[in-house]
């Protein structure tokens, strides 16, 4: 996300509801954007990877990329064709958020 769309919601909201319900969002896509890349990590601790889950790795990576740019659709684009193995792993480590987004697609 960048520091102007933060600047324009407190520009817009002020001290109102608006700011924290702006405030929240960005938090929100901050800790799915940490939640994906923790996902990452803990998917490539496999040396065994498939070419498949290779690209399960690249997608949750670049969902990653679009969470850091608070670009949602772009994120469940990019889990769109995981495979669930992927879904497996995050539950296991607690990933809730990512959780929430990979069972769009089951």
């Amino acid at each position: 996300m960048t520091s102007t769309g933060v600047l324009a919601g407190a520009a817009i909201g002020g001290a109102g509801n608006k700011v924290k319900v702006g405030n929240v969002r960005v938090e929100q896509q901050v800790t799915l954007a940490e939640q994906l890349r923790r996902l990452v990590d803990e998917l490539r601790l496999d040396a065994e990877l498939t070419a498949e889950q290779r690209k399960d790795v690249q997608a949750v990576a670049s969902a990653a990329s679009h969470a850091e740019e608070g670009q949602k659709g772009a994120v469940r684009r990019a889990l769109a064709g995981v495979g669930g193995w992927v879904l497996d792993v995050a539950r296991r480590i607690g990933a809730d958020l990512v959780v929430r987004e990979l069972e769009h697609f089951t």
